[in-house]
């Protein structure tokens, strides 16, 4: 997007050190989520808090991977 003089583009970093820290980040929130599954069972707010930590691990994700500050500062 332009804007005036400036330039706003949305980019992800692809490279051996996102790719690893990706995997981490995907595996430890995967890892959480099966344990939290079983740990709240009987909880009624379980959807809620699934969803809290869904939305958390996407953004955890964005950070990671971020190419430019307005990404960084989204995650």
């Amino acid at each position: 997007m332009v804007l005036g003089y400036y330039t706003l583009t949305l980019d992800f970093l692809l490279d051996s050190l996102n790719f690893f820290m990706f995997l981490l980040v995907f595996c430890i929130s995967m890892l959480v989520m099966v344990y939290s599954w079983s740990y709240m069972e009987g909880d009624p707010l379980k959807s809620k808090f699934m969803a809290f930590l869904g939305f958390f691990t996407f953004f955890m994700l964005i950070l990671v991977n971020a190419g430019n500050l307005l990404f960084l500062f989204m995650g």
